[in-house]
């Protein structure tokens, strides 16, 4: 009999043990599965994470689509005389959204009020811009090259102009540079077969300008131009600058249109720099420096290492803050940097540097040499023309 009780026991023992296996074997087997889908939900998260901003970045990156952006100005001929009043159309055929897209306009002839500042492109949408076209003072009737470019996410989105010459009016024409003030004695965009004419020539006047910061004098227009600034190891800038170069018997007149959204805002930091230098080896150089605050320093550099500040006589300067860009026009007397009235065919070196620290921040560079190559740790070339 207790045999019997024994065995007994002992099979229920068994029983009991085979349960607990059991029901511990679902329960690892449960926690198992858990533990398998949580992991698998980690990595999915992981991965995600990971290829979340890759996916982002190509995505947003509208510039890679740019040819499904449709630009349509709703009138194309602008006279000089009259306040016009368009609208500049967007299409948006892309497969997304544009975010934020911005139109500045440039036209050495007017000042531009545009509604709105930045706006949003919906997917295959189409928009507009408003452009007021206000002449500036004592601009003549005629016709001027008016300049549009389409910026967003810090870069250059597109660019187009105007063809207001009167031939071949009623059209568009999209390019990859920013264009200069037109100026058909600029040797900047007339090849030719001498080494020499490649320089930026700077042609000789007889009645000077009035040097207030307008840039309005008849003078300007056939003046020398320095533009298509580079930015150190990035391309071209998104607010481009365009440098003008004259001189009579006694000066070298030098203007500059700086493009600014807030011009109005300019500080002490953003500023205009001219490095010129009548020595051809370059050991000796003079830099000249205009703030935002309109104030100016004027510096001596040899290669020795020594900096000698200066102060020039009968240097003259003036700076005009227009509605979205300033100006700046400098009389430099020969006797203030030492030399005399260049002759015909003389060489100079130079460089111009604008530094933008308002609003978006970037610097810029004119150093163009013979090549068409601009020098990013060197000089410029020009050339005094008769």
């Amino acid at each position: 009999m207790q045999n019997l009780i024994v065995i007994i026991i002992f099979y229920q023992g068994i029983n009991v043990l085979y349960g607990t296996i059991c029901i511990l074997d679902i329960l690892s087997l449960m926690y198992y599965n858990f533990y398998m889908t949580e992991l698998c939900k980690f990595f999915c998260i992981i991965t995600f994470a990971i290829l979340s901003p890759l996916y982002a970045h190509l995505c947003d990156n509208v510039f890679r689509q740019a040819d499904k952006l449709i630009v349509k100005p709703e009138i194309y001929n602008i006279i000089v005389k009259d306040k016009a009043t368009f609208k500049i159309f967007l299409q948006n055929n892309m497969d997304r959204a544009i975010a934020e897209i911005k139109l500045i306009a440039e036209s050495p002839a007017f000042d531009f009020q545009i509604y709105p500042m930045k706006m949003s492109v919906p997917k295959e949408q189409r928009v507009y811009f408003e452009v007021t076209m206000i002449p500036k003072p004592n601009i003549s009737s005629g016709n001027y090259p008016v300049t549009f470019r389409l910026v967003g996410g810090g870069r250059e989105f597109k660019s187009f102009n105007l063809d207001v010459s009167g031939e071949a009016a009623n059209r568009v024409q999209e390019k990859k540079e920013t264009p200069m003030p037109e100026n058909k004695s600029s040797p900047e965009t007339q090849p030719s077969r001498k080494k020499e004419s490649a320089l930026l020539a700077v042609k000789k006047i007889f009645q000077p300008p009035k040097i207030d910061g307008r840039l309005m004098e008849e003078c300007w227009k056939n003046a020398g131009v320095a533009g298509n600034f580079s930015c150190p190891g990035q391309g071209k800038p998104v607010y481009q600058t365009v440098g003008l170069f004259t001189y009579d018997a006694s000066s070298l007149y030098l203007g500059f249109y700086c493009r600014d959204n807030e011009p109005e805002k300019i500080s002490d930091k953003d500023r205009i720099e001219i490095q010129i230098s009548p020595d051809p080896s370059g050991k000796t150089y003079y830099s000249i420096v205009i703030t935002g605050d309109r104030k100016m320093t004027f510096k001596k550099f040899r290669s020795s290492g020594e900096v000698q500040d200066i102060q020039p006589a009968n240097l003259v300067y003036g700076m005009y803050r227009g509605i979205n860009a300033w100006m700046i026009e400098i009389g430099i007397p020969f006797s203030s940097i030492g030399t005399r009235t260049p002759e015909s065919g003389e060489t100079w070196l130079l460089k111009i540097i604008r530094t933008k620290s308002t609003g978006y921040i970037e610097e810029s560079y004119w150093a163009m040499d013979a090549s068409s190559y601009h020098q990013e740790k060197g000089f410029g070339q020009i050339v005094f023309a008769p």
